[in-house]
């Protein structure tokens, strides 16, 4: 993954935390996020 890709998956994954602030969602997309930072 390019970091612009990252880029636009956090504020992919901010945008569904702000309207879907749900807590088992939250922990979901954090995991995905941690996940893919780790990646790069």
């Amino acid at each position: 993954m390019s970091y612009v890709s990252v880029f636009f998956f956090i504020l992919f994954v901010f945008f569904f935390l702000f309207f879907f602030n749900d807590t088992a969602t939250t922990e979901i997309y954090t995991r995905s996020l941690v996940g893919s930072v780790r990646c790069v």
